[in-house]
């Protein structure tokens, strides 16, 4: 999540002491419209000022102006469609603008005809470096939101259970672990391209097939498998297909090829090769069970892997692996053994402080929300709510400790896009989506066309309008019209 208020806090304290009481809009409302009206002057000059939405819509319009930009100018409207969301729709737009209008015009930095098709800077005396406010929010990278944590002591808390409040008490003599290092966030600018070599693949192969043959106590086929493949890549003029000894990655490439072919283990070993030689990859699978047998695999070889897990579904993924380790292994339930329960813990360290035989249900971990115990009515207003101090060992968060010296992650379309960074582990507010980007050197995607399905999903939802059943989004419309005519008789619709 990137912060995109704090740039106008200057402005706004300074504005806000001559706002008059009878304004329509706020302080921040004319810091957001003159921060439009400067970036549409700016990428395009002629433009009329009620157009700004259209450049906000996210539309691949093709723009002459567009090609000749330059790349702060890229920037400049890429940081304006995070900052002024709310203006990405022509009303919203309109209307502020007409609301603009009836400002003093000592509070206005730009003159707008009543249609809204002409605008121009006026002289102004009020916060005269306004604009280069407006060109530091534009042409900067937008950061992160921060969140700061308190961390609990020694003493005595609440937190709120399923149905009650309960209490637990830190011990003075408890030992507080250190804090675990956070994630980088420099960044890579730039990836240069990655080209391996057959004969690279197939040695790290015959590797991993001596290692897990080793550590797995049974025979491994890697090598031959990978042996078997045949890889075709397009000629110079991309008219024909040949074979090719080195596999070349620069920006997006599509590998395609028949069921149980190779795909999959290709993916693997390349992750190990790119490991290997001190580089960071990505896998996107799937399923949650796919994700957990690849770290598998990897932690065997002795590499650092690590899933992107989320806590909403943990109790069914740990049954899920129960149920396939119980299928897969010969010993009893009480023998399994994967790497997988490393990361589906359920454990919680506070739960030995408790005075009840209750356990914590998943979900009900207070890590973030423990509250000192008040000792009268003025501490209880002013409580604020502390994290836990034994994040740093706690089971339950192992994944998302381990993903920090990680050199391989695995996750699913859903992780990536919905899982966040730990804020006991990096007080800026992203996902590992966009962490994944700055730290990763390749990212591969496993059964794309399903991974494909799932981000469309998640970020294309569907909406049935007609059919036969009520559930239907037209049939429910209809409803609330007709209950609302009868309740409403004649008068105008709300």
């Amino acid at each position: 999540m990137r912060d995109t208020y704090s740039w106008r806090n200057i402005l706004v304290q300074r504005l806000r002491k001559q706002w008059p009481d009878t304004a329509g809009i706020s302080p921040r409302r004319l810091c957001d419209v003159e921060l439009g009206l400067y970036c549409l002057r700016s990428l395009f000059a002629s433009a009329p000022a009620h157009a700004l939405w259209v450049v906000l819509s996210g539309y691949n319009f093709p723009f002459p102006e567009a090609m000749h930009w330059t790349d702060e100018q890229r920037r400049m409207l890429n940081n304006a469609r995070h900052i002024l969301t709310p203006f990405k729709n022509p009303f919203p737009w309109q209307r502020i603008l007409d609301q603009y209008l009836y400002l003093p015009e000592h509070l206005r930095g730009y003159d707008i005809a009543e249609q809204h098709d002409q605008y121009a800077t006026r002289p102004i005396s009020l916060c005269v470096n306004r604009w280069e406010v407006y060109h530091q929010a534009l042409t900067s990278p937008l950061k992160h939101t921060r969140r700061t944590l308190t961390w609990a002591d020694a003493g005595q808390y609440r937190f709120s259970g399923q149905r009650h409040w309960t209490s637990v008490t830190l011990p003075s003599d408890l030992v507080f672990p250190a804090p675990a290092p956070g994630h980088t966030l420099d960044g890579k600018p730039s990836r240069s391209p990655l080209t391996v070599s057959w004969e690279d693949l197939l040695d790290t192969a015959h590797w991993m097939d001596t290692q897990l043959t080793q550590q797995r106590q049974k025979p491994s086929n890697l090598w031959e498998i990978l042996e078997r493949v045949q890889l075709e890549l397009f000629n110079p003029d991309r008219t024909a297909l040949q074979p090719s000894g080195h596999l070349y990655l620069d920006g997006m490439l599509h590998l395609i090829g028949m069921v149980s072919s190779g795909k999959s283990t290709l993916m693997n070993v390349l992750a190990v090769w790119m490991a290997r030689q001190g580089m960071h990859c990505t896998l996107v699978v799937g399923d949650v069970m796919g994700v957990l047998e690849r770290a598998q695999l990897f932690t065997d070889l002795g590499l650092r892997a690590a899933p992107i897990l989320g806590a909403s579904n943990r109790e069914r993924h740990t049954n899920r692996l129960h149920r396939m380790v119980a299928a897969s292994q010969t010993a009893g339930a009480l023998s399994q053994s994967h790497i997988g329960f490393r990361w589906l813990s359920s454990a919680c360290p506070l739960d030995g402080l408790r005075d009840t035989a209750q356990p914590l249900t998943i979900g009900q971990q207070p890590c973030l929300q423990l509250y000192a115990v008040a000792k009268n009515d003025e501490e209880d207003a002013n409580r604020k709510a502390r994290a836990c101090p034994l994040y740093h060992v706690c089971p339950f968060h192992q994944a998302q400790r381990d993903l920090v010296a990680a050199s391989i992650w695995i996750a699913t379309p859903a992780g990536l896009v919905y899982t966040r960074v730990a804020p006991q582990i990096n007080p800026e507010q992203l996902r590992f989506a966009e962490l994944v980007y700055r730290r990763s050197n390749l990212v591969i995607v496993d059964e794309a066309d399903q991974v494909q399905m799932q981000l469309d999903t998640i970020f294309s939802p569907n909406q049935t309008l007609v059919s036969r059943s009520t559930d239907a989004w037209m049939g429910r419309l209809s409803q609330q019209v007709l209950v609302q005519l009868n309740r409403e008789g004649r008068s105008q619709l709300v």
